[in-house]
């Protein structure tokens, strides 16, 4: 028992013994698996690690993007001289305009000209929206001739409704310009009635202002004559020919200074009324006159009428005095008889 315990011993000190041996050899290399050699893009032998050159320290996909990025800029170049060669056709398009104020335009963009800038005077220029005097030009806006530029800074928002041809817009042209010309036409018209108003109002004022002065001519008169028909009043209460007048109030007031004779009532009215006696006698003086020339042209008439009378002998006119047979000599009618 004691032997067979010893011989087990023995084993797995022989056995730990061969297992540390082993551990210190050094282990055996693998060979290397390498591809074939090939020619790379050059036309040499390649690098025989794949996508890498010794030369450069670059790899093949970055030569290939970098190809690829000089053939997209060499195809924006060839894009670019062409659009600068070739003649863009762009399109008029119908479009509404909402302003900020809440205001809405509608009108056209011709050209597609959808943001341009002033360039001095009444050219514009093409432009971008960034820029500060950007905008907008809108023709025929709300069925007006000529256009309105709208800075961007206006604008709310814009939409665009339809797309016009030449054909189209020459046609919104032209109904623009009939009514403008009818508008003018009805504009002309309306004047003309509005001229013909005035001048017949202004005929009505003339006729007015001379009604007017008739009727302030007729009141006029009305009150001369009722201040002419108050001073002839006067006269007849204190008639001139019974001694009424200046020389009678010269004695009124000698008669008051010299003897104390006062006037009585009679006379201090005439005092009192003298200024209107006098405008009163003036009237009467005037009135007399007249009736004195109007009788001095009777008696004058009547006299003329009896000269014209006397030339023609008191015959009847039509009548020749021959007819009777009297001669106007006597002493050849006697004559002749006694013969």
């Amino acid at each position: 028992m004691f032997a067979a315990r010893i011989a087990i011993a023995t084993c797995l000190l022989a056995l730990s013994g061969t297992l540390s041996l082993r551990a210190q050899e050094p282990a055996k290399q693998l060979p290397e698996k390498v591809p074939p050699a090939g020619p790379d893009r050059a036309g040499g032998v390649g690098d025989p690690t794949p996508g890498k050159n010794e030369v450069s320290g670059e790899t093949s996909d970055d030569k290939a993007l970098e190809q690829r990025r000089e053939e997209i800029r060499e195809r924006i170049q060839r894009e670019r001289a062409r659009r600068l060669t070739t003649n863009i056709v762009r399109t008029h398009v119908a479009v509404r305009v909402r302003l900020r104020n809440g205001e809405r335009l509608q009108g056209i963009v011709k050209d597609g000209n959808f943001v341009e800038r002033p360039s001095g005077g009444l050219e514009f220029v093409r432009a971008e929206m960034t820029q500060e005097d950007a905008g907008l030009r809108l023709w025929y806006y709300n069925r007006t001739d000529g256009y309105i530029f709208l800075p961007y800074t206006m604008i709310e928002t814009y939409k665009v409704l339809k797309r016009l041809t030449d054909t189209d817009i020459k046609v919104i042209h032209d109904e623009i310009k009939e009514a403008e010309k009818l508008a003018n036409a009805e504009a002309e018209k309306r004047g003309k009635q509005l001229a013909e108003k005035s001048n017949a109002l202004k005929q009505g004022e003339a006729a007015a202002d001379k009604a007017g002065e008739l009727s302030a001519d007729l009141a006029a008169k009305k009150k001369r004559a009722e201040e002419d028909a108050a001073a002839l009043a006067l006269i007849d209460e204190f008639p001139p020919d019974e001694g009424w007048g200046e020389e009678r109030i010269n004695q009124i007031n000698i008669r008051r200074l010299t003897v104390r004779v006062f006037p009585n009532e009679k006379e201090r009215r005439f005092i009192e009324l003298f200024e209107q006696w006098k405008k009163g006698r003036d009237v009467w003086l005037a009135k007399k006159s007249k009736e004195l020339g109007e009788k001095h042209d009777a008696k004058t008439d009547a006299k003329t009428d009896a000269k014209q009378q006397g030339a023609t002998g008191g015959s009847e006119p039509g009548k020749d005095p021959s007819a009777t047979g009297e001669t106007k000599d006597a002493g050849k009618s006697k004559t002749t008889s006694d013969k």
